[in-house]
C-alpha cells in the first residue's frame, strides 16, 4: 500500500471512528434524557398520588375526631335510646364511617347500626395506641355485618367503624402506597392502611422526596397538619415497560441527531484538512520554510547571488509542490501574506550576509497581486530599515505572465528600482512580452526558464530559442540568469557565449539552508 493509499485509510477509519462515537454518544444522551423525563414523569405522578392520598387522609381525620368528640360529648345515658338515636344522627353526618358506638376496655356495648349487644362483646387489646390516646383495632368482626371485618378507633367512651373503602379510590397498580402515623420521638412508623406489596420503610418516608431502591421509585410526604405520612411506589420495570417506545424513539432521534452531527463534524473536518484552509494555517502560524539556491556566474562559479524558495509540508508532513500550493495562493488572494513571510525570514536568516556583502543579493518571487497592493512597496522599506537591510540586498522576481496589468506594473518596478532593489523577469520566455513591452518594464534580469535550459546540446526544435532570448537580453542591456543547468556540457555552452552569464540549477547546488548558504559563502 503506498503512502497515498495509507493516509487514505487512516483518515476513512478517523472518520467512521467519529461517526460511530458521535452517533453512540448522541443515541446515548438522548436516552439519558428519556430516561430522566420518564422518571421525572413517574415521580410527578407518585407526588400527586402521596398529595391526593394525605388529603382524604386529613379529610378521614377530621371526620373521625369530630365524630369520637360529639359522640362522648353526648349528655345521655350510655346506650339508651336517645343516645343510640344520638348516634345514628352523628353516623348520618359521617361520610366515610359505618358505624358510631359505646365501648369501654375492649367491650363493645352499643352501636347506631347494631343497637344495644346482649350481652357485650368483648373486641380484644389495640393492636395500635397513638400519641393522642386512640385506640386502633385491625380487622374486628363486626356485629352489624355478619362476616365482616373492619379497623375500629376509639377514644374515651365512644369509637367509629371505618368505611373499607375509605381508600378504595386509591387502589391504581402498579401505583401503591402506605399510610399511617408515625412517632418522631420515637422514629417509628404505625402504618393504618396499605396496599402496598412490601413493607415500607421509615428512611423512605422521611426523606420528603423520590428515592430508587431495589428496583423501586418511591416518594415520602408527610401531612402538615397531622402526624400523618404516606409513601407512594411504583417498580421501575412498571415505569420502563410501558415506556419502550418513548425509548426507541429517542434513540432513533438521537442516532438521527448523531448522523447529522458527525456529518457537520467530517465535512467541516474536510474542509479544514484541505490544502487551502491547510496553506492558510501554515502562513498564519509561520510554518513555510525557506531555502537558498545560489546563483553562480557560469564562467568563474563564484556565488553572486541566490534565490529564496519557500517550501511547504501539509499537515501529514508530506511536501506539496510549490507550484500548487502558491497557485491556491494566488486563487485565494493571500499570496501576499507568503512573500511577506519569506522576506521576513530572509531578512531575519541572512542580515549579516546581505549587510556585509555588498553585491550579494537574495532575490525573492513576488506575484502581480503583490504589485497591485499598494501596501506592499511601503511595508517592505519598513521591513529593511527595521533590520538595516540594504534594499539592494533584496531582488525582485517577477514572472513574465504576472505582467499583464501593464501600467500598474510598470510604475510598480520603476519604485523598486528606485529604492535600490534590483527587477527580474521571472520564467522568460513561457509568455508573451514583446521586445518593445520588456523595454518598458525597465528590469534589470532576464532569467531563462529550466524547460529552454533542457534543449542545449541536443536536436529539439527550440533548441534554437535560447541563443534568441540570450541576445534579446543583451539587445536591451539585460544581465542574463539561465535556470535548470545540470549538465556540465549546458554550462560549457552558456560559458562560451559573448556575455556574462549567471546559472542558477544542481550543477551549481541544490536549494539548501541559510546556514549552507553562509558556510559556501564563506569558503568562496
Amino acid at each position: 500500500m503506498s503512502p497515498k493509499q495509507r493516509s487514505t485509510a487512516r483518515n476513512v477509519a478517523q472518520s467512521a471512528c467519529i461517526f460511530l462515537v458521535v452517533c453512540l454518544l448522541t443515541a446515548g444522551l438522548a436516552l439519558l434524557i428519556a430516561r430522566f423525563f420518564i422518571l421525572a414523569t413517574a415521580a410527578a405522578r407518585l407526588k400527586t398520588y402521596a398529595s391526593e392520598i394525605l388529603e382524604q387522609d386529613e379529610k378521614l381525620a377530621a371526620n373521625i375526631n369530630a365524630t369520637l368528640a360529639a359522640a362522648n360529648a353526648s349528655t345521655f345515658p350510655e346506650c339508651s335510646d336517645p343516645d343510640v338515636s344520638y348516634l345514628r344522627k352523628l353516623l348520618f353526618r359521617s361520610p366515610y364511617l359505618k358505624d358510631v358506638g359505646r365501648e369501654h376496655d375492649g367491650q363493645f356495648f352499643c352501636s347506631a347500626i347494631a343497637g344495644v349487644e346482649q350481652p357485650t362483646i368483648k373486641i380484644g387489646k389495640p393492636d395500635i395506641q397513638t400519641y393522642n390516646g386512640r385506640m386502633i383495632y385491625f380487622n374486628v368482626p363486626l356485629s352489624s355485618a355478619e362476616g365482616a371485618h373492619g379497623e375500629i378507633v376509639e377514644f374515651g367512651r365512644s369509637n367509629v367503624v371505618l368505611s373499607p373503602d375509605v381508600f378504595a379510590e386509591f387502589d391504581r397498580p402498579p401505583l401503591y402506597f402506605s399510610g399511617g402515623v408515625v412517632n418522631f420521638q420515637q422514629h417509628t412508623f404505625l402504618r393504618t392502611y396499605s396496599n402496598a406489596p412490601r413493607p415500607a420503610k421509615l428512611d423512605l418516608i422521611l426523606s420528603r422526596h423520590e428515592l430508587i431502591r431495589d428496583g423501586v421509585l418511591y416518594y415520602g410526604a408527610c401531612s402538615t397538619i397531622r402526624p400523618d405520612c404516606v409513601l407512594t411506589s411504583i417498580a421501575l420495570t412498571d415505569i420502563w415497560t410501558p415506556n419502550r417506545p418513548f425509548f426507541l424513539i429517542a434513540a432513533a432521534i438521537g442516532t438521527i441527531i448523531g448522523v447529522l452531527f458527525s456529518g457537520t463534524i467530517l465535512f467541516m473536518r474536510t474542509r479544514d484538512h484541505s490544502l487551502p484552509n491547510q496553506l492558510r494555517r501554515a502562513v498564519r502560524q509561520k510554518r513555510l520554510s525557506v531555502v537558498y539556491q545560489p546563483i553562480v556566474e557560469v564562467l568563474t562559479g563564484s556565488v553572486v547571488a541566490a534565490e529564496a524558495l519557500v517550501r511547504w509540508n501539509d499537515d501529514d508532513d508530506k511536501p506539496v509542490r510549490p507550484d500548487i500550493f502558491i497557485a491556491i495562493a494566488e486563487e485565494q488572494g493571500f499570496i501576499g501574506d507568503i512573500t511577506t513571510l519569506v522576506l521576513d525570514r530572509v531578512t531575519d536568516e541572512l542580515a549579516d550576509i546581505l549587510r556585509s556583502a555588498p553585491g550579494f543579493r537574495v532575490s525573492v518571487n513576488m506575484s502581480a497581486q503583490d504589485l497591485t497592493d499598494d501596501t506592499f512597496i511601503p511595508r517592505l522599506q519598513t521591513m529593511l530599515q527595521t533590520k538595516h537591510v540594504p534594499a539592494a540586498g533584496i531582488g525582485l522576481e517577477l514572472t513574465e505572465r504576472s505582467t499583464a496589468e501593464r501600467d500598474i506594473v510598470i510604475e510598480s518596478i520603476r519604485q523598486l528600482r528606485a529604492y535600490g532593489h534590483t527587477v527580474y523577469i521571472d520564467d522568460f520566455g513561457t509568455g508573451y512580452s514583446s521586445l518593445a513591452y520588456l523595454s518598458e518594464l525597465d528590469v534589470d534580469v532576464l532569467k531563462v526558464d529550466r524547460a529552454f535550459t533542457q534543449t542545449i546540446g541536443t536536436n529539439s526544435v527550440t533548441a534554437n530559442i535560447v541563443p534568441q532570448i540570450l541576445a534579446m537580453g543583451k539587445a536591451l542591456q539585460l544581465k542574463i540568469v539561465v535556470e535548470g543547468i545540470e549538465l556540465q556540457e549546458q554550462a560549457t555552452y552558456l560559458s562560451g557565449i559573448d556575455a556574462i552569464i549567471q546559472g542558477q540549477g544542481w550543477l551549481f547546488g541544490k536549494p539548501a539552508s541559510a546556514q549552507a548558504l553562509r558556510e559556501r559563502l564563506i569558503q568562496r
